[in-house]
Protein backbone atom coordinates (compact mmCIF):
# COMPACT_ATOMS: atom_id res chain seq x y z
CA UNK A 1 0.00 0.00 0.00
CA UNK A 2 0.86 3.78 -0.68
CA UNK A 3 0.53 6.74 1.51
CA UNK A 4 0.99 10.23 0.80
CA UNK A 5 0.86 13.39 3.33
CA UNK A 6 -0.40 16.30 2.29
CA UNK A 7 2.38 18.84 2.39
CA UNK A 8 2.06 21.63 4.98
CA UNK A 9 -0.51 19.59 6.62
CA UNK A 10 -1.04 19.20 10.04
CA UNK A 11 1.16 17.20 12.00
CA UNK A 12 2.37 14.09 10.97
CA UNK A 13 0.49 12.26 14.90
CA UNK A 14 -2.68 13.42 13.62
CA UNK A 15 -2.39 11.85 10.23
CA UNK A 16 -1.32 8.83 11.90
CA UNK A 17 -3.83 8.74 14.02
CA UNK A 18 -6.51 8.75 11.21
CA UNK A 19 -4.87 6.14 9.88
CA UNK A 20 -4.81 3.79 12.80
CA UNK A 21 -8.67 4.58 12.94
CA UNK A 22 -9.29 3.38 9.90
CA UNK A 23 -7.42 0.46 10.36
CA UNK A 24 -9.87 -0.18 13.19
CA UNK A 25 -12.31 0.21 11.13
CA UNK A 26 -11.23 -2.27 8.78
CA UNK A 27 -10.87 -4.87 11.53
CA UNK A 28 -14.01 -4.01 13.01
CA UNK A 29 -15.91 -4.56 9.60
CA UNK A 30 -13.54 -7.89 9.01
CA UNK A 31 -14.48 -9.44 12.63
CA UNK A 32 -18.16 -7.74 12.35
CA UNK A 33 -17.64 -6.45 15.49
CA UNK A 34 -20.09 -3.94 15.90
CA UNK A 35 -18.88 -2.15 19.50
CA UNK A 36 -15.24 -1.94 17.91
CA UNK A 37 -17.48 0.05 14.72
CA UNK A 38 -19.51 1.56 16.92
CA UNK A 39 -16.20 3.25 18.75
CA UNK A 40 -15.15 4.75 15.16
CA UNK A 41 -18.49 6.44 14.48
CA UNK A 42 -19.80 9.78 14.92
CA UNK A 43 -22.94 9.95 16.25
CA UNK A 44 -24.14 11.36 12.90
CA UNK A 45 -22.42 8.88 10.53
CA UNK A 46 -23.81 7.98 7.45
CA UNK A 47 -22.44 5.84 5.01
CA UNK A 48 -22.87 6.33 1.37
CA UNK A 49 -22.52 3.31 -0.67
CA UNK A 50 -21.36 2.61 -4.72
CA UNK A 51 -25.18 2.76 -5.44
CA UNK A 52 -25.61 6.36 -4.11
CA UNK A 53 -27.82 4.54 -0.90
CA UNK A 54 -27.34 6.79 2.10
CA UNK A 55 -27.60 4.60 5.14
CA UNK A 56 -27.87 5.72 8.88
CA UNK A 57 -25.47 4.78 11.63
CA UNK A 58 -28.14 2.40 13.09
CA UNK A 59 -29.02 0.76 9.88
CA UNK A 60 -25.79 0.06 8.49
CA UNK A 61 -24.55 -1.27 12.21
CA UNK A 62 -27.51 -3.32 12.33
CA UNK A 63 -26.87 -4.97 9.11
CA UNK A 64 -23.44 -5.44 10.22
CA UNK A 65 -23.91 -7.31 13.67
CA UNK A 66 -26.86 -8.83 11.31
CA UNK A 67 -24.42 -10.56 8.97
CA UNK A 68 -26.62 -9.02 6.09
CA UNK A 69 -23.65 -6.85 5.26
CA UNK A 70 -20.27 -9.35 5.72
CA UNK A 71 -16.91 -7.96 4.88
CA UNK A 72 -13.95 -10.55 3.84
CA UNK A 73 -10.68 -9.26 3.24
CA UNK A 74 -9.78 -5.55 2.40
CA UNK A 75 -6.43 -5.10 0.08
CA UNK A 76 -5.34 -1.98 0.53
CA UNK A 77 -3.54 0.02 -2.19
CA UNK A 78 -2.88 3.31 -1.26
CA UNK A 79 -4.15 5.81 1.45
CA UNK A 80 -3.96 9.73 1.67
CA UNK A 81 -4.89 12.38 4.32
CA UNK A 82 -5.43 15.62 4.10
CA UNK A 83 -6.23 17.21 7.80
CA UNK A 84 -7.68 20.95 8.44
CA UNK A 85 -7.89 21.87 11.72
CA UNK A 86 -10.62 19.45 13.43
CA UNK A 87 -11.51 18.44 9.96
CA UNK A 88 -9.97 15.35 7.90
CA UNK A 89 -10.17 13.19 5.09
CA UNK A 90 -8.78 10.41 4.19
CA UNK A 91 -9.03 8.82 0.87
CA UNK A 92 -8.41 4.73 0.46
CA UNK A 93 -8.37 2.21 -2.49
CA UNK A 94 -9.27 -0.91 -1.19
CA UNK A 95 -9.56 -4.12 -2.98
CA UNK A 96 -13.12 -5.55 -1.07
CA UNK A 97 -14.51 -9.22 -1.12
CA UNK A 98 -18.10 -8.95 0.18
CA UNK A 99 -21.58 -10.10 0.73
CA UNK A 100 -24.16 -7.33 0.73
CA UNK A 101 -27.82 -9.06 0.20
CA UNK A 102 -26.61 -12.65 0.30
CA UNK A 103 -24.35 -11.70 -2.95
CA UNK A 104 -20.24 -12.24 -2.64
CA UNK A 105 -18.57 -10.00 -4.74
CA UNK A 106 -14.74 -7.99 -5.15
CA UNK A 107 -14.79 -4.63 -6.07
CA UNK A 108 -12.18 -1.87 -6.40
CA UNK A 109 -13.37 0.28 -3.77
CA UNK A 110 -12.71 4.09 -3.13
CA UNK A 111 -13.69 5.38 0.03
CA UNK A 112 -13.51 8.84 0.62
CA UNK A 113 -13.68 9.06 4.57
CA UNK A 114 -14.32 12.40 6.65
CA UNK A 115 -13.36 12.51 10.03
CA UNK A 116 -14.12 15.25 12.70
CA UNK A 117 -11.99 15.83 16.21
CA UNK A 118 -14.27 15.21 19.25
CA UNK A 119 -12.88 15.32 22.45
CA UNK A 120 -9.38 14.90 21.45
CA UNK A 121 -10.69 11.40 19.37
CA UNK A 122 -10.69 11.46 15.67
CA UNK A 123 -14.30 10.11 14.62
CA UNK A 124 -15.90 9.06 11.41
CA UNK A 125 -18.59 11.46 10.43
CA UNK A 126 -19.15 10.26 6.67
CA UNK A 127 -17.53 7.24 4.34
CA UNK A 128 -18.46 7.71 0.55
CA UNK A 129 -17.43 4.60 -1.81
CA UNK A 130 -17.38 4.20 -5.48
CA UNK A 131 -15.76 1.93 -7.96
CA UNK A 132 -12.41 2.52 -9.62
Amino acid sequence: MTSARTPGARPVDDEDAILARDRQLVDGLLAADVAALDAVLAPDFVAVHITGQEQSRADWLSQIGSGRMAYHAFDPESARVTVDGDDAVLVTRNRVVATIGGSRGRWPLESTSRYVRCDGRWMLRRSAASTY
